[in-house]
């Protein structure tokens, strides 16, 4: 039963595709990835500017760096990070204090709300910059794929069957058992 598994996970998508991503990888990985970083310290640069020049809230400039690159979980960890820095502060007037601390609690999330739309709006507009910049040539890109041997142009062969429940005490094994059988790969 391994070995009809095993030969049935070979044909899975994400093993014949694998090798092909890879190959985009190395190709244009450096490329796409150093674009990547610069877009992200320009992205740094500005915040930091517009944090010293127009004289925000560190949490705030933290909220509008994240929305402005789309990164909830950094917002997320912003937020953590001030809750954990802010829980034990209690000055002589603990109603002062929980006041102020929850305000600088919601900057972030203000800033965030601020940028996230202009974040998205910046992302579309690249993207759109580099495919006119690109100028993909999709049939030229078509013509290499069926020609790259990797399984890119075979046929793909689909076929629907019932398996009904025969009062098996496991039907998960009557399923798995038929797979191997069959030397095929169950989707949803």
């Amino acid at each position: 039963m391994t070995a009809a598994r095993g030969s049935s996970l070979r044909n899975t998508i994400g093993l014949q595709s694998g090798p092909d991503f890879f190959a985009a990888l190395r190709k244009t990985g450096r490329r796409a990835n150093a674009v990547t970083l610069v877009a992200l310290v320009a992205g740094a640069l500005v915040t930091y500017a517009m944090f010293y020049a127009l004289h925000l809230p560190g949490p705030l400039a933290t909220g509008l760096f994240c929305g402005a690159t789309t990164n909830t979980p950094a917002l997320a960890a912003a937020n953590e990070t001030l809750a954990a820095r802010y829980a034990g502060a209690a000055g002589a007037d603990s109603a002062v204090a929980a006041d102020t601390t929850k305000k600088v609690l919601s900057q972030p999330t203000v800033g965030y709300s601020l940028a996230y739309p202009f974040g998205v709006l910046g992302l579309l507009l690249a993207i759109e910059a580099m495919r006119r910049l690109g100028r993909p040539n999709y049939r030229e890109e078509e013509a290499q794929d069926t020609g790259s041997g990797s399984g890119a142009g075979s046929e793909v062969l689909r076929q629907s069957i019932l398996v009904q429940n025969c009062n098996d005490a496991n039907p998960a094994f009557a399923v798995s058992a038929l797979a191997a059988q069959l030397g095929v790969v169950f989707s949803r």
